[in-house]
């Protein structure tokens, strides 16, 4: 329907009134909104920050910041809401004439003026319009939608502001845990930038052939991805960096090494002998491929009947050394030594160049072991400095009780296992003294004149009543025989003091192995519930007694 210019103008009045109720309405509940939008942020910053004392989430600092983003993120969006809601004009006008008191005049007037094909008479159309905007005019829309809040907000805001600040600045034990996990996560990409810096080594070593790169790449390749994945924990990290080791150890020939070793102390006999021998200044130097290289270049029809048995004799040296080792290069050797001898210059010369292609094979061989021992190495002091860092900043974990420093449990029975000393029954002086189990130099009492009789007859399964074994006294026990275990000061892990022992008991005590067994478990259960023991090493010290378990 087409309204006359009155009519139009009467309506756009209309419509710039109600535009102007509609942004005073968005900005008054703006302003209310925004408070319980900043509510609803504080909540779950509170939330997060009370999630963070039951478990190692973020730090304070990563939650202040947090909380920040979140208000403002929350305010942002109450106030996108407020301003961006969809209000229909007509549902709108029909809000204001209740709130004003405007008894549908706006509401009916629009209706009325956009409408279509509206059957109405027009000069009622344009009454109704003009008597809208008359009392639309007289409308103060400020002393009907006031800017105030809610006391209910203001107490909540209040409320939920204290205890956020009181939940955050509060001492948080699991800051400690997580200062440790962020230190321990420090230490495990150290540990695998220092597995990528060996494999770079690897890739960019001129005596290594394609293939011996690629053995030796693998383990590490394995090791670097488990230990960028920042789920590991400090054992299983540990057992990632010994299973490369393992492998890059297996990598390394011993057969090949041993033969290195005698073809050096082969090349140092003769030049002692002989100082002038090239061959022999070149194996004791280790440069076997130059060894290898003359050899192969060596034409006896060019030699005098003296050079070629020096050099028989030389080879023969060789020989004798690498026989226990090499059996296949020693027999090359000497067939060498022998076609020499006799003057049959074109076997000599092929077996000089077995021999030459024998020995550049062990260089080669040798330089992937080489590699791999040095690439082991390295992982093992990987290992020992993700085991020196299990504090954050690297920091031994000490004992203070009764104002003295000791090691950790950990260390203390590893330092026990390895002052073990095997008793021999025929030997009653306890000053014996040796230096471990697995030293084949050990000191301390001679055997009796007869083996030890182990029982184990046919028919009995191998099975018999247990025995009690002799013990030592316990560390720290009756006799006045004080006894240091190594502290995280000692060099080299030394025991810092000793003092003579002197029992006055020449008798064989013999100590059940269970009475011994629950003293040093009950000692070692004890520090860990101390807090002696760090807590990554906790579940280590339980499951190392209970496989020493009777």
């Amino acid at each position: 329907m087409q309204l006359t210019s009155p009519s139009a103008t009467s309506l756009s009045d209309l419509n710039a009134h109600l535009s102007r109720w509609l942004w005073h309405l968005r900005l008054r509940e703006a302003w209310l909104w925004s408070l319980r939008g900043l509510n609803g942020g504080l909540a779950i910053a509170l939330g997060l920050a009370l999630v963070a004392r039951w478990r190692p989430l973020w730090t304070v600092a990563t939650l202040e910041i947090t909380t920040v983003v979140i208000l403002i993120s929350s305010l942002l969006m109450t106030l996108a809401i407020v301003f961006l809601w969809p209000r229909h004009r007509l549902t709108a006008a029909r809000y204001f004439d209740s709130l004003f008191g405007l008894a549908e005049r706006t509401s009916t007037a629009l209706e009325l003026a956009t409408v279509p094909n509206n059957t109405m008479p027009t000069w009622l159309i344009h009454d109704q319009l003009a008597d809208a905007v008359a009392n639309a005019r007289q409308v103060q829309p400020r002393q009907h939608l006031p800017f105030k809040v809610e006391l209910v907000d203001v107490f909540l805001l209040c409320l939920l502001a204290l205890s956020l600040g009181v939940t955050l600045y509060l001492p948080n034990p699991q800051q400690t845990v997580l200062a440790n996990q962020i230190a321990l996560q420090q230490a495990i990409a150290e540990q695998a930038a220092a597995v990528e810096a060996i494999r770079q080594e690897i890739i960019h070593n001129p005596n290594l052939t394609p293939e011996q790169k690629d053995s030796l790449i693998q383990p590490l390749n394995e090791a670097e991805r488990k230990l960028k994945e920042g789920t590991a924990t400090r054992e299983q990290a540990f057992q990632v960096l010994e299973e490369a080791r393992q492998k890059l150890q297996s990598l390394a020939d011993p057969q090949t090494m041993e033969t290195a070793a005698a073809l050096q102390q082969a090349g140092e006999s003769i030049r002692q002998d002989d100082p002038a021998a090239e061959l022999a200044t070149q194996l004791a130097q280790g440069s076997f491929s130059t060894v290898a290289t003359d050899l192969a270049n060596i034409d006896p029809a060019q030699m005098s009947a003296e050079q070629r048995e020096a050099l028989a004799q030389q080879l023969e040296q060789i020989a004798n050394r690498v026989e226990a080792v090499n059996s296949q290069l020693a027999h090359t050797l000497r067939s060498a030594a022998t076609q020499l001898r006799r003057g049959d210059h074109p076997a000599a010369r092929q077996a000089l160049q077995d021999a030459a292609r024998q020995i550049q094979e062990i260089q080669q061989h040798l330089s992937q072991a080489q590699a791999a021992t040095t690439a082991a190495a390295r992982l093992t002091k990987s290992t020992n400095e993700l085991r020196q860092g299990n504090n954050p900043g690297g920091t031994p974990t000490t004992n203070h009780q009764a104002g003295n420093n000791s090691s950790s449990v950990t260390d203390q029975i590893s330092s026990a296992e390895d002052s073990v000393v095997p008793i021999n029954p025929g030997n009653t002086n306890p000053g014996g003294s040796g230096k471990g189990a697995n030293d084949a130099n050990v000191q301390g009492g001679e055997v009796g004149p007869k083996p030890l009789d182990q029982n184990n007859g046919p028919g009995d399964g191998g099975e018999r009543t247990y025995e009690e074994i002799y013990a030592p006294h316990r560390l720290g026990g009756a006799g006045n025989v004080p006894v240091y275990l190594p502290t995280a000061n000692a060099p080299n892990g030394d025991i810092i003091e000793q003092t003579p022992l002197s029992l006055t008991n020449t008798g064989e005590p013999r100590v059940p192995y269970r009475e011994i067994y629950v003293l040093y478990r009950d000692a070692a259960y004890a520090a860990v519930e101390n807090g002696a023991v760090p807590p990554d090493f906790t579940d280590i010290v339980k499951q190392y007694f209970t496989s020493l378990e009777p």
